[in-house]
Order: C-alpha cells, then sequence, then structure tokens
C-alpha cells in the first residue's frame, strides 16, 4: 500500500496536513479507513503522552486485544493486526445492544500500521518550506 502525506488548503494562509492513497485499489474500504485513522493519530486534538501511549500499546506484543481508536474511526489491537473500522470493542467491553454484525472493519498489520504512523509523525514535525511538499510511504518498507 502507497500513501501520499502532503499538505492540502482552503486558503493560502491555512494548511492542513492529509493523508490519502497513492491510487485506490480494488479495496477502497481498507485505503480509507487506513488514511482516516493515520490523518487523526497525530492531529493537534492529541498530546504527544497520548500518541506514545498508544505506540507503546502498538510495540508491545503481550497485548492482543486493546483498543488504540481516535476520534474519527474506531482500532483494535488483534494479536498481530490492527482491525480499524466502527463499532469495535476490546473483549469484554461491549456494550448490551453490542451487535457484531453491524462491525465493520479492515485490518492491517501492526507492523505496518506503526511504520506509516511513525512516518506520519514524522512528516508532521518538518517544517512546511514548500506548501506543495509531499511524501510518497510505501508499507512494504515496513518489512526491509
Amino acid at each position: 500500500m502507497k500513501l501520499i502525506f502532503k499538505y492540502n488548503s482552503d486558503d493560502i494562509k491555512f494548511l492542513y496536513p492529509v493523508c490519502i492513497p497513492q491510487k485506490m485499489s480494488e479495496d477502497r474500504e481498507r485505503d480509507e479507513y487506513i488514511c482516516i485513522y493515520v490523518s487523526y493519530f497525530c492531529s493537534r486534538y492529541y498530546s504527544q503522552y497520548t500518541k506514545n501511549y498508544m505506540l507503546e500499546d502498538l510495540y508491545n506484543d503481550s497485548i492482543t486485544n486493546c483498543y488504540i481508536g481516535v476520534d474519527a474511526i474506531d482500532a483494535l489491537i488483534d494479536y498481530d493486526n490492527v482491525k480499524i473500522g466502527y463499532w469495535l470493542y476490546e473483549d469484554g467491553c461491549e456494550p448490551e445492544d453490542y451487535d457484531p454484525e453491524e462491525t465493520t472493519y479492515v485490518v492491517i498489520s501492526r507492523k505496518e500500521l506503526i511504520y506509516l504512523l511513525e512516518k506520519w509523525d514524522e512528516f508532521l514535525a518538518k517544517p512546511i518550506i514548500d506548501p506543495h511538499y509531499q511524501e510518497i510511504i510505501d508499507t512494504k518498507e515496513a518489512y526491509l
């Protein structure tokens, strides 16, 4: 999966970071859910403490079921993968009216998600010199 990290603007004074697929794959839902999660993960709404805490959970292989969602979309560590979608809950934390049939999610490996989140954080930390600057991130590089 290849994603583009770049800045969009409503006008010349306001730039905001976006994460989009370089090319939509056959699994549009997967592309969209992952981009939403990455975009919100390091948003201004999350403190560095919260981001670090969530990354620590991703790095910790002994954590096999843990909610790490963001405002826009849910995420759940599921052993070596992460489910990203809607109506996801840790085991035993489901509400009374929970219906697993309503759960929609896509799966990404923990390793790939960690790679994307670290690259996104690095991208956001760079000063904006050129508003048209963009980076193409390939999740295959997570395995190098």
